[in-house]
């Protein structure tokens, strides 16, 4: 579902024996969800789905709250530097999709949310079917 074991020959495979070889893409770059669907979609003729996370938007706590945190933290692990993530938090979606329309998959999938009207209305003209898990 969000990737790191699904590899362009485990996903080709799956599609070989008559699955629905399935990419977890979730934190994947474009040039890296560019890279693996080429090579799955050269290794067979099978369906390949791409799966992505529709991200809810995340802010940070208060600047307070953040410190007092870190000083708790350093309470338990002194030799640890930390540091304050910086917004955002997950890959641009859009920025994601792009190998998707130049690639085209079988399917496209989405979990945690329902994608725009027009990520759904691009998919359709270009008949990669959707699947959504809410």
């Amino acid at each position: 579902m969000a990737g790191g074991i699904t590899t362009p020959v485990l996903v080709s495979e799956v599609s070989n024996a008559g699955g629905l070889g399935s990419f977890g893409f979730a934190y994947s770059s474009p040039e890296i969800i560019g890279r693996d669907l080429r090579l799955a979609q050269s290794l067979t003729q099978g369906p390949i789905n791409a799966n992505f996370f529709l991200f809810q938007e995340t802010a940070l706590p208060d600047s307070k709250t953040i410190q007092l945190a870190i000083e708790s933290l350093r309470e338990i692990a002194p030799d640890i530097d930390f540091v304050i993530p910086v917004s955002p938090f997950y890959p641009d979606l859009e920025m994601q999709l792009e190998p998707i329309w130049q690639l085209r998959p079988s399917v496209l999938s989405f979990h945690f949310g329902i994608p725009s009207d027009l990520i759904m209305q691009r998919a359709r003209a270009l008949d990669i079917a959707i699947g959504i898990t809410a």
